[in-house]
């Protein structure tokens, strides 16, 4: 038996948390359930002591899973906006001002009429769209704005074709209509005021509520504006909630580390008897070294190097410094040499590795995972460059024979098993990632197993997605919009260029008198440029190939787009 006013010290004396995260204070609260006559149980304590610890590294996992964000965002009782109010009333007036004033076989009855009701109807069907499309929405509201301005000019046309004046700025009659508009939004006041006044009056006011209308609408597109920036359209919110349901599932399964407690992520061995295979690395990645076998999710030895995991290559750099170290042998100017001299050189200079100036050496270098689609084996220089030099190869299940053809043996093949034998399937084993499913490609498929797994290298590298039949190049190439939602550093790289996509401004290292195209996949898409022969200062984009066939005139070149653009970049001849 502890006594009570000991139980304090006790505790903090011998740190029975066993983690620094742990509190003292609130297990003193919840150890008040087991007192008994002022003393506590030494067996229940621990029991308590046990969950709390628990707990502590649950936290840890908490800050990882994404919170469930909704998908479609509720829509609005459009009749509450004060901006629809008033172009009901507006299309009241008007339709009264029609019958009244002007001859049925008038068509400017039919125009006012249409107008007025465009622009009741549209922020109505915006608002019924906004939970599903945002753009629609902001779309339709500015569709309403147009068709006011257009009534509004409808008016002011009757009034000088009738030799009617039209309401000063500032006068009174101005001033009283304004308080009016601000005070009611009811279209049965404003059908009240009309019953008896003439036409000309009654233009003046309807010229008045459409420049209030006007206002209010130039607002509402502000602010769908800026909840378009901050929340995203459907497609993008689809995205982001399948990317954290799939986290979830990842970290909700995933083992507690044997050194910290803390959770686990799937990572892979970089040498010893699981070399290139899939293990559990701890999330502390900068403090923790604690592995698991994948499989049986035992404890690895201690010092087991994870790729992914800079302190220990660091610590493992350090060893290979040691006298007689054999790699000192290798050539220098090896690229996967650790201690290349050629890192040391400044980085823009021309013979630097990853200078990125020279396309020849933008990424290929770098060792990165790779992705092979099914289509033409890779043929120019680069490409195959990259595939030698790749940490991680995944294969589509079609590109399995294009791989070993090229002398590289995947550490993952993931597709729906239909474009291989059933020998290269058992030959596989683990390797071989079963994707039933029909609704994405392979390349798709390939591409969120690579995701998921978060311990893989960046950036991805996608090599064999061109060729052969056009659609699929097409849909691979424009796939990649889609894909650097995940991963922002993924190219991909055909046997003539690169296609990367542009979010917001980047600028570009290049050559002078070099090829630059510009694919804009959404309509109306903006782009400004500099250091190109032909600049885009502003210039919208309204179809898919209108920033295509472009020069640069020096060595970068920059581009700014208020949606994403696919930038497609030749390689360097010789």
């Amino acid at each position: 038996m502890i006594p009570h006013r000991h139980l304090r010290q006790h505790c903090e004396r011998d740190k029975i948390s066993g983690s620094k995260d742990f509190k003292v204070d609130k297990v003193f609260k919840v150890f008040k359930v087991f007192k008994v006559n002022r003393v506590f149980k030494v067996d229940k304590v621990f029991k308590v002591l046990k969950v709390f610890r628990h707990l502590t590294n649950l936290k840890h996992l908490k800050a990882m899973i994404p919170a469930r964000k909704p998908i479609y965002r509720k829509a609005g009782n459009f009749k509450n906006l004060i901006s629809y109010q008033k172009a009901e009333a507006i299309y009241d007036i008007t339709v009264f001002f029609c019958r009244k004033f002007l001859s049925p076989r008038d068509r400017t009855v039919d125009q006012m009429v249409q107008a007025a009701r465009s622009g009741k109807q549209n922020i109505a069907e915006g608002v019924a769209a906004a939970s599903t499309n945002a753009e629609t929405e902001i779309l339709l509201v500015n569709v309403a704005k147009a068709s006011l301005i257009e009534l509004r000019t409808d008016y002011e046309d009757y009034l000088r074709t009738h030799s009617q004046p039209q309401w000063a700025e500032g006068s009174a009659e101005i001033e009283a209509m304004r308080t009016l508009g601000k005070e009611h939004n009811d279209s049965a006041f404003f059908m009240s005021l009309v019953q008896t006044r003439p036409a000309a009056t009654i233009a003046n006011m309807a010229i008045v509520l459409l420049r209030q209308t006007d206002f209010l609408l130039f607002r509402q597109l502000e602010a769908l504006g800026k909840r378009f920036v901050s929340d995203g359209d459907l497609h993008e919110r689809l995205a982001a909630a399948r990317s954290a349901e799939q986290k979830r599932e990842l970290l909700g399964a995933a083992p507690r580390c044997p050194l910290c407690g803390k959770p686990m992520i799937v990572t892979f061995a970089e040498g010893g008897p699981l070399a290139r295979q899939p293990v559990w690395g701890c999330m502390a990645r900068e403090q923790c070294t604690g592995a698991r076998d994948y499989k049986s999710r035992k404890p690895l030895p201690a010092g087991t190097l994870l790729l992914g995991f800079p302190w220990q290559r660091a610590q493992a750099q350090k060893a290979l410094n040691a006298p007689n170290n054999p790699n000192d042998l290798k050539n220098p100017k090896d690229p996967n040499h650790l201690n290349n001299p050629n890192d040391l050189k400044d980085p823009k200079d021309p013979n630097h590795l990853n200078n990125p100036n020279d396309l020849k050496n933008l990424k290929d270098l770098k060792p990165c995972t790779v992705i092979l689609a099914n289509g033409a084996p890779p043929q120019h220089p680069i490409p195959c460059q990259i595939l030698a030099n790749a940490r991680l190869l995944i294969c589509c299940d079609g590109a399995l024979a294009t791989a070993r053809a090229l002398g590289r043996e995947p550490d993952f093949v993931v597709g729906d098993g239909d474009s291989i034998s059933p020998a290269d399937r058992q030959s596989l084993g683990d390797r071989f990632v079963h994707v039933p499913e029909q609704e994405t490609n392979d390349l798709a498929k390939a591409f969120i197993f690579a995701c998921r797994n978060a311990a893989m290298p960046a950036p991805i590298a996608i090599l064999g997605a061109a060729g052969l039949r056009e659609d699929h190049t097409i849909g691979n190439i424009f796939r990649l919009v889609d894909f650097t939602t995940e991963v922002p550093d993924t190219v991909l790289y055909t046997d003539s260029g690169t296609f990367e996509v542009l979010r917001g401004e980047r600028t570009f290292a290049c050559r002078a008198g070099k090829a630059v195209s510009i694919f804009a996949p959404f309509p109306d898409t903006a782009v400004t440029s500099e250091g190109l022969e032909w600049p885009l200062d502003g210039v919208s984009l309204v179809s898919l190939w209108s920033g295509t066939l472009n020069r640069t005139t020096g060595e970068s070149f920059a581009l700014r787009t208020d949606r994403p653009i696919l930038v497609y970049r030749p390689y360097a001849q010789e």
